[in-house]
């Protein structure tokens, strides 16, 4: 009709009607269920071992923060032209292949806090090197001579700095550092 295993345990009643469970001296296999007394046949019905109960107990957060420093150390391979575009004002062009050294260095923190904001928890992370990657530069400037002798100018320059991605990271927290830039800037001047 039934089959009932029982593991190195058997089931038995005591005075106070309830259940408890006498060690046994191994496996106990029941072939006929209905033998067994009206109390102990409710083991037949597999909800008594499917029900549970489910309680959360505690809520923890985990909150992340990660810093990055970078320095970046650039050497220009490259030449100037100029060109006079009238006495007064000249027009510039420079550009060539960079080399640039970059040192950076990333800090990862993540606090895990329980449902009173209470701190239980705290992994700190540390990640860094020393890459060298290649880049090209480009510069345009406008200087115009101030006076008869040209002693004093006035200058307007922009240009565009191009540098090979790096991969930055430290634990779960990683990125790309594009260090690819546009610059502008205009100065005023004496040549001594």
């Amino acid at each position: 009709r039934g089959l009932l295993r029982l593991s190195r345990f058997k089931i038995a009643r005591n005075g106070k009607s309830s259940f408890t469970s006498i060690p046994g001296e191994g496996p106990v296999v029941l072939w006929d269920v209905a033998s067994l007394p009206a109390w102990a046949q409710v083991a037949r019905d597999p909800e008594a071992y499917a029900r549970g109960v489910r309680n959360t107990i505690e809520t923890y957060t985990a909150m992340s923060r990660s810093e990055l420093d970078v320095q970046l150390h650039e050497i220009l391979l490259g030449a100037d032209w100029v060109c006079p575009i009238t006495p007064q004002v000249l027009f510039g062009l420079s550009g060539g292949l960079t080399v640039n050294v970059v040192d950076w260095s990333m800090t990862h923190a993540t606090v895990w806090t329980d449902s009173s904001g209470a701190t239980v928890r705290t992994d700190l992370i540390n990640g860094s090197d020393e890459d060298v990657v290649l880049g090209a530069s480009a510069e345009a400037s406008l200087r115009c001579n101030i006076g008869d002798e040209g002693r004093y100018f006035v200058e307007v320059h922009g240009g565009f700095a191009w540098v090979d991605e790096l991969d930055v990271g430290a634990g779960t927290a990683t990125g790309d550092l594009d260090l690819t830039s546009w610059t502008a800037g205009g100065s005023v001047g004496v040549d001594l």
